[in-house]
């Protein structure tokens, strides 16, 4: 969940991203395991993506150019959102933003079916993520519309 870029973290390149991972004995494991060329691989994390033309969340500000930095930021704002996917952040329709992600998740409240780690994240951050929300979903939504439900997904509905 701290990663949001695969269902597989052990997998991903360390050097990349071991900036997003909380320190722990399981980061040390992932960074011996790219360290010795160890493939892991986790069988029992059941995360799919929940529409057709889905992508990962942070894979998508990645590609938007966002730098390690701004990234770093972005996660913790993500984790606190509890966002995993692009649908995550989109109404039913598959298109356009879903505005309550703009605003600072109340505390208590939960957005996903997931269990995410506990992040707080300063204002400036979410500055940061309104922008980037807003660059990845312009007010007209996005160019491809997801297409149908795969399954039901993570996100709990208003």
């Amino acid at each position: 969940m701290e990663l949001g870029i695969s269902d597989q973290p052990f997998q991903e390149s360390y050097e990349r991203y071991h900036k997003w991972a909380t320190h722990s004995w399981l980061k040390s494991v992932w960074e011996k395991c790219h360290k010795f060329g160890v493939l892991v691989d986790f069988a029992d994390l059941p995360l799919e993506l929940p529409r057709e033309g889905d992508q990962w969340f942070m894979r998508l500000l990645e590609a938007a150019g966002f730098n390690q930095d701004e990234l770093k930021r972005l996660n913790r704002v993500r984790i606190h959102q509890q966002v995993l996917f692009l649908s995550c952040v989109l109404g039913a329709s598959g298109k356009s933003l879903d505005a309550r992600y703009l605003k600072h998740r109340p505390d208590g409240e939960h957005w996903s079916k997931i269990n995410f780690p506990k992040e707080n994240p300063p204002a400036k951050d979410f500055c940061l993520w309104e922008r980037a929300l807003k660059q990845l979903i312009p007010v007209g939504g996005i160019m491809d519309r997801l297409k149908r439900f795969q399954h039901k997904g993570y996100k709990l509905w208003p």
